[in-house]
């Protein structure tokens, strides 16, 4: 549930949210062989009256892929890339994000973002201005 949030505050434009809640949610990993589905937020703990849901993992990497890197794959074939990017993240890299037969790669910057497709570059835009790419 709590990745699911995490994605859900990216969509709805509070990224600030979203990135503290992937990056308190990730210091769990060094805790649990798995993502609790109930985690307290003041320890390193779960809520033991519920099951714990391996399912979570897919909404992390949703919001890592659609919050993060803003990849946004739609029905007409075309792609849309405007990522969050934070200060604490640095420089970041999504590599190899396949689509309709092509591979994508999004490099975050300080101030920018770089969108390459197939190994060529396809834009380089600033933060809060969408690149897309009709296939």
């Amino acid at each position: 549930m709590t990745l699911r949030i995490a994605c859900n505050l990216f969509e709805k434009g509070y990224g600030i949210t979203g990135w503290e809640i992937l990056k308190r949610y990730s210091e769990y990993t060094g805790h649990f062989p798995y993502f609790t589905h109930n985690p307290l937020s003041d320890k390193m703990s779960q809520d033991h009256n519920s099951m714990f849901l391996q399912i979570s993992a897919g909404a992390g990497l949703e919001a890592v892929f659609k919050g993060l890197f803003g990849v946004r794959p739609h029905k007409d074939g075309t792609i849309e890339f405007n990522p969050f990017h934070h200060q604490e993240m640095g420089c970041s890299e999504l590599r190899d994000f396949r689509f309709r037969g092509n591979s994508y790669d999004v490099i975050l910057n300080d101030t920018s973002y770089e969108v390459w497709k197939n190994g060529e570059l396809l834009a380089e835009s600033r933060y809060g201005r969408a690149v897309r790419d009709n296939i």
